[in-house]
């Protein structure tokens, strides 16, 4: 009986109230095109009768003119009254335009604002009066219905009045009380059926679509966009404040579905679209609210919904470009198709993990793949002039595809589909001429990089082998694809001179170090951070990086950068190195003799020699920072080399290790002393001074009191004949030192600039 009474005055009462609205709105309208027609036709008969008026003033004008021009000194009096008139008819056009002035803030805030948020307060109210009504068992579930829709009909009627006798200057009252109006319709449906389960289905439905029309009719005869946002928006909030059993069912995403299809037809018809994108943006975000309650249940249900979704506003798209007249300036809706693939994916994938079905994952990718393949042909026939923008369904398709492997696999696998979905995005962000997209290309093969660097290290329990792994793989591709795009860059450069959409001067070093790191991650992974040799072979990895980006610059100066950051990280490198050997190998009676510190000997002694190859290497040797940078990493070097050797003798247990440091110190002190004469650098000879101080430092205040016997005297003994050889030296080239420093000033290469 309750649903027959709902249904009588929906039929009886609302739905005659707008119709008739809309008649008659539509008849003023008719009525004011007439008028309007009537007085063009009234101004186009007057317009002769003034023609005749205004005919004999120019012939007047003319005939004073030839009798003054007779006479010789007449030229004056002409120039005289010529620029008068020139000057009135300069003036006056600059100035009338810019005396119009807008509303001021004053009317804006309590004309504009208030309107909007004065109808939003109201239609809030109402919804919580009932709320209260519900707890409080004032009304039945049919009554509370029945007065939300009396209640939508009088603030449509009261819009209308406003919009009728306010002669447009109550506009913006008339719009919200309408779309007020129209909300509460959407919400007495929704709760009739949804909370209070009066209605069935099909009627449900029928009483949906009747106030979508009759609330999209509203805004058409309005011609306002604002009186179809509020009362989408309306329909959309409104089952949120209410609450009830929307988490049950296919009713609320049906519900969804349905108030969709008004909206993208009425926004295809009037161009409105902030309709159809707030829609699309409600329309994700009740997704995925629904699939946060239901986790696993139901999941063959929202897979159902999220492929409608999809195709509404796929259909948007497509139905959009038919109407089309501009060839470009579509931003905004190549972002909306993008977002509508990326919403599918993220669905998909949650649903199918959510329900233990991952082992279709791949297959239902691979199907999407297909259908984006099918939108693309499908625009392509019908809409061949945007071809570049039914590409975005294309790239839809192959980022489905390009995952579907990888999400089917182990999960390492993953971080390889961001970094194909990169190169894919790069593509056709290039062929667009899209920054917006290329950034995004970026982005996504950074994240791939990241992913394989950081979050894939505990993918396995047990360590793998070293290089014979997914993990490593997968990471060493995505760098690779990032090189993929810093190549595809670089070749629409040439062939279309894009300067601007050109990012490979810092991408192929990116990709070049991340590559190094790859391999430097997946040695501390499968050979443990508490293996000695798994530092020193990553130490080595560095260092084959280091070579090859050396050889590389050689053809491209791009790879410079990365080879002189991996330059500055290894005697970094080997320092630290040292400092956790000395908890792991310990003291040992076979000092200088293991492979450990052999192995870093070498690796310190090749850096020392690469860093001074570059000096005077030609891809380096012509730019002044990376001789200056190079001449301090071969410093860095050579005190890691020396720290070497220090450190093993400090494992030794006896006073012969610190007696061997002092030695060694003065040794190196004096070899770098004896190098920077006779090559003419000075920051070998800066080393060589500091290395002496600090070994004069360490006899006084260490070596004097640890140790004892020949120790002692050795240590004393080998360190000043040392230093009476740095002084012979010194004194014996004292001229030619003094001209070096005249000549050089201090500049290791003097011809660089």
């Amino acid at each position: 009986m309750e649903a027959f009474v709902i249904m009588l005055v929906f039929v009886l009462v609302v739905s005659p109230l707008v119709m008739s609205i809309i008649a008659l709105a539509l008849a003023v309208s008719a009525k004011r095109r007439i008028q309007e027609v009537e007085e063009r036709l009234a101004a186009g008969v007057s317009a002769p009768a003034s023609a005749p008026v205004t005919e004999p003033v120019p012939p007047s004008a003319p005939v004073p003119e030839p009798a003054i021009a007779e006479p010789p000194p007449a030229p004056a009096a002409v120039t005289a009254t010529s620029p008068a008139p020139k000057s009135a008819e300069v003036q006056p056009p600059p100035v009338t335009p810019r005396k119009k002035k807008g509303p001021g803030l004053e009317v804006t805030l309590g004309g504009k604002v208030a309107s909007f948020a004065g109808i939003g307060v109201l239609v809030v109210g109402i919804v919580f009066l009932v709320g209260y009504a519900i707890k409080n068992a004032w009304l039945g579930p049919g009554a509370r219905v029945v007065l939300g829709l009396v209640s939508g009909g009088i603030l449509i009627v009261l819009g209308h009045l406003c919009e009728v006798r306010g002669k447009q200057k109550l506009q913006l009252l008339a719009r919200s009380l309408t779309g007020g109006g129209a909300a509460l319709f959407y919400f007495c449906v929704f709760a009739a059926h949804g909370i209070y389960h009066l209605i069935g289905p099909l009627a449900t439905g029928g009483a949906l679509l009747v106030s979508a029309m009759a609330t999209f009719g509203l805004s058409l005869v309005y011609q306002s966009q604002s009186v179809a946002v509020i009362g989408m928006v309306g329909a959309f909030v409104t089952p949120v404040l209410i609450g009830g059993d929307f988490d049950k069912g296919a009713f609320p995403l049906a519900y969804i579905a349905l108030i969709n299809l008004p909206v993208i037809l009425l926004g295809l018809r009037r161009n409105w679209q902030v309709l159809y994108n707030l829609a699309f943006l409600f329309t994700v975000a009740y997704m995925i609210g629904w699939m946060d309650w239901m986790r696993s249940r139901d999941w063959v249900l929202a897979v159902v919904f999220s492929l409608i979704y999809f195709f509404e506003f796929a259909a948007l798209g497509l139905l959009k470009l038919r109407g089309e007249r501009r060839t470009a300036g579509r931003s905004v809706d190549l972002l909306r198709l993008a977002l509508n693939s990326l919403m599918l994916m993220g669905a998909l994938y949650w649903i199918f993990h959510d329900a233990d079905q991952e082992k279709w994952t791949g297959a239902v990718f691979l199907a999407a793949a297909v259908m984006h393949v099918g939108l693309v042909k499908l625009g392509w026939r019908w809409l061949p002039a945007y071809r570049q923008d039914t590409l975005g369904f294309l790239v839809g398709g192959l980022t489905f595809a390009s995952l579907a492997l990888p999400i089917q696999l182990d999960g390492a696998w993953v971080s390889l589909g961001w970094g194909i979905e990169g190169v894919i995005l790069c593509w056709f962000a290039l062929r667009n001429q899209s920054r917006l997209l290329l950034v995004g290309a970026l982005l996504m093969g950074a994240v791939g990089l990241m992913k394989s660097l950081v979050f894939d290290f505990d993918l396995y329990a047990t360590a793998p082998q070293l290089f014979l792994n997914g993990r490593f793989v997968s990471g060493l591709l995505c760098a690779v694809l990032l090189g993929v795009q810093a190549h595809l860059m670089r070749r629409t450069r040439a062939a279309m001179k894009l300067e601007g959409l050109d990012y490979s001067g810092w991408l192929i070093p990116v990709a070049f170090l991340g590559a190094t790191l790859v391999a430097v991650c997946d040695g501390f992974w499968t050979l443990g951070l508490d293996d000695a040799w798994g530092w020193m072979l990553t130490t080595a990895f560095l260092m084959v990086g280091a070579l090859v980006a050396v050889g590389m610059a050689g053809r491209d100066r791009v790879f410079t950068v990365p080879a002189l950051i991996l330059l500055c990280m290894i005697p970094a490198k080997i320092i630290f190195d040292w400092f956790v050997f000395e908890d792991m190998l310990g003291s040992s009676s076979r000092s200088f003799l293991h492979g450990i510190f052999i192995g870093e000997l070498v690796i310190a002694a090749m850096a020392v020699y690469i860093c001074t190859a570059i000096i005077e290497r030609e891809p380096f040797s012509g730019i002044k920072r990376v001789v200056k940078l190079s001449a301090f990493l071969n410093i860095f070097s050579l005190v890691a080399f020396i720290t070497v050797v220090t450190f093993e003798f400090g494992r030794m247990s006896s006073d012969g290790g610190s007696t061997g440091i002092t030695i060694w110190w003065a040794v190196c002190a004096l070899g770098l002393a004896v190098f920077g004469l006779i090559r003419n650098t000075a920051r070998h000879r800066y080393l060589a001074l500091v290395l002496f101080g600090m070994t004069l430092l360490k006899v006084f205040f260490v070596d004097l009191g640890d140790l004892k016997g020949l120790y002692r005297v050795a240590a004393f003994m080998g360190l000043g004949v040392l230093l009476l050889v740095l002084s012979f030296l010194y004194q014996r080239l004292s001229e030619r030192f003094t001209d070096m420093y005249e000549e050089t000033q201090d500049v290791d290469e003097p011809t660089t600039r």
